[in-house]
């Protein structure tokens, strides 16, 4: 994440200036009593006449006579205590609080004030302590979780914990109903944490639904609009930027944020926001200055100034434009391509595509034969799915300079497009080029392996894991071997696969499934499929692996169980499985329900025409 420091000491003073603390609000509150029994009601009415009129000497002598009743004794100790704490006696309050605490655990009243107790102290752990007790005994109680949250943040710093009780209060919130206000500021401040830890897309989310919460917060505005410009979320930067300017027309920062979106399109606009962000003496209004010069034309001392700030702040890339157009001007061709080359590739690697291809042309009109350009635009290409034009500029650039890695890429498109004879040609030449490089091999196994061409991609992708045992290739091979019907080796190379990565979650339910359809090794079976749900929870095809472990092991109820979360699970991704079905259909059968195996082995039918199942169907509808 780029971490500009204004925006540092934006995200601190809001915070800081925002502070609430909602524990202790109503501490004073309290229920009148009537405690039965003639003497005793009278000692305890006395008492809370004399509390209410704060002759709070008086009160505590009528309270003490009263707690002889044995009664409400809760009660009685919490105010005394109420009234040693309106005496500035926080020894006493403190320990009447914890009588009244003793006398019923679930009172809270007691808690609150000896949290309020420990606040005035400053004693910042023991009041967190308390309000944690008071969970215990009170959990799900928002005002203790939000005053949790707040003390862990400003006082104790303890930023996990903080964030625990604000998660809190958003998953409280999804099945009661809360006050806007905790769930508000419980989104602030996870904004705040998420923003701490560089994880700027959580922040950006809480942050988004402070303002779902409360459109007028503008603060939160505000800092969504700086986040998403420190991370180039141009797009939906421009958007928020337009909003906060509706509000507040003058800002200087956003309007400088409006003019380096606009500047980075090759747009006029940004002028016009330049000259409002200009007039400030910060860093923004430096730069707005010199990219309001350049766009005028200014030339004097320009060159020096946009120097000065490319050294000052290098993350910055408007600057970088400005003096390739300087260098432009001045017909300086070759500090001008640089400078746009430069931009194209900051803005490539900060996934702003449209503006970095504006840049990359720049390059191609001053020169047309640079291998590296036309490699940025294959990429960019790629990344909006446009494979034939990605190959177009990757041949270009390999025809300019030839590259091994490049080839290889070549032919990994080809074969994305299913042309397995071209892409085979690239990987022979990258294989000239470079035969130390593996994946060469691998992918030429993979393009035989699409055509089931099974001897060949064996071989390839065997010579691949000699150069590099990678736990992928092994992977892959372990489906040519199962296809060549050589599961003993199928079973071998799945293990080498996991061995070198036991996480791989592919690996070990393929090596499961693999062992529960062979039915035998049904507890390894049982163990690789759970160790795969593990990475991956909710995978139709693993589920679907557990379900047949357990159809094999006889336990058909759980069998079903599971095969039918797999349906649902495939169904939602949209890739219906006619295995599923198949195994499904199966297992109805088992439990006697052979109309529903029927309709399950049709579907399957529906999507494979598999002539195992057809034969199931006409056997059991006579």
């Amino acid at each position: 994440m780029i971490k500009y420091f204004y925006t540092v000491i934006i995200l601190t003073s809001l915070l800081v200036s925002g502070r609430v603390c909602a524990a202790g609000a109503n501490t004073a509150a309290h229920n009148k009593v009537v405690i039965s029994g003639g003497e005793d009601w009278f000692l305890y009415s006395e008492a809370l006449f004399f509390k209410s009129n704060r002759n709070y000497r008086k009160a505590i002598e009528y309270f003490e006579k009263s707690i002889s009743s044995g009664k409400e004794l809760h009660r009685v100790y919490y105010q005394i205590a109420h009234c040693y704490f309106s005496l500035h006696d926080y020894d006493k309050a403190n320990q009447y609080a914890g009588r009244s605490i003793a006398a019923d655990r679930t009172y809270e009243s007691p808690y609150l004030l000896t949290y309020k107790i420990y606040l005035r102290l400053k004693n910042y752990n023991s009041a967190s302590q308390i309000l944690e007790s008071l969970l215990e005994v009170k959990p799900g109680n928002v005002n203790v979780h939000y005053s949790l949250g707040n003390i862990y943040y400003n006082n104790l710093k303890i930023y996990d914990k903080a964030q625990h009780h604000f998660e809190e209060i958003i998953n409280i919130s999804k099945t009661r109903v809360v006050d806007e206000y905790y769930r508000e500021y419980a989104h602030y401040y996870l904004g705040y944490l998420y923003f701490n830890k560089q994880d700027v897309d959580k922040s950006i989310y809480h942050f988004k639904s402070v303002l779902e919460l409360n459109p007028d917060n503008n603060s939160a505005m505000f800092i969504i609009t700086s986040l998403l410009m420190e991370s180039y979320r141009l797009h939906e930067a421009e958007k928020y930027c337009k909003n906060y300017l509706q509000r507040f027309p003058q800002n200087t920062r956003v309007n400088h944020f409006l003019g380096r979106i606009y500047y980075l399109r090759d747009d006029l606009a940004a002028l016009k926001y330049f000259k409002k962000s200009g007039s400030s003496v910060d860093r923004e209004g430096l730069i707005s200055k010199a990219l309001i010069l350049e766009m005028s034309g200014k030339d004097d001392n320009l060159e020096k100034l946009l120097k000065f700030i490319i050294n000052r702040y290098p993350k910055y890339i408007g600057p970088h434009i400005a003096l390739g157009k300087y260098y432009s001007r001045k017909q300086d061709t070759d500090n001008s391509l640089a400078e746009f080359f430069t931009a194209g590739v900051m803005l490539h690697n900060v996934k702003l595509f449209d503006e970095s291809q504006i840049q990359f042309r720049k390059v191609l009109e001053m020169k047309n034969d640079i291998p590296e350009v036309y490699l940025y635009l294959g990429r960019i290409y790629e990344e909006r799915d446009d494979l034939t034009m990605s190959i177009l500029n990757y041949k270009k650039s390999n025809e300019l300079k030839e590259n091994s890695k490049v080839l290889v890429h070549l032919g990994y498109l080809h074969s994305q497009k299913k042309e397995y004879a071209t892409a085979v040609r690239y990987f022979d030449r990258a294989i000239q080029l470079d035969p130390k490089n593996s994946k060469s091999y691998f992918l030429k196994g993979l393009a035989y392996s699409y055509e089931e061409k099974h001897h060949l991609a064996e071989q390839y992708m065997k010579k691949a894991i000699t150069i590099d045992q990678n736990d992928l290739y092994y992977f892959y091979l372990a489906t040519v071997l199962e296809k060549r019907k050589k599961v003993n080796e199928t079973i071998s190379t799945l293990k080498q696969a996991i061995k070198r990565n036991p996480r791989n979650a592919r690996a070990c339910n393929y090596l499961g499934y693999l062992y529960a359809d062979k039915n035998m090794n049904l507890e390894e079976s049982y163990r690789l499929i759970q160790c795969a749900l593990e990475i991956e929870p909710n995978n139709g095809a693993y589920l679907d692996s557990l379900g047949w472990v357990y159809y094999r092991k006889g336990n058909y109820k759980k069998a079903l169980s599971q095969l039918l979360k797999a349906e649902t699970e495939l169904n939602r991704e949209g890739s219906s499985d006619p295995v599923v079905f198949d195994h499904i259909g199966d297992t109805y059968k088992k439990t006697g329900n052979i109309k529903k195996a029927i309709d399950y082995w049709k579907k399957s039918l529906k999507i494979d025409n598999n002539k195992s199942i057809l034969q199931k169907i006409r056997q059991h509808e006579k």
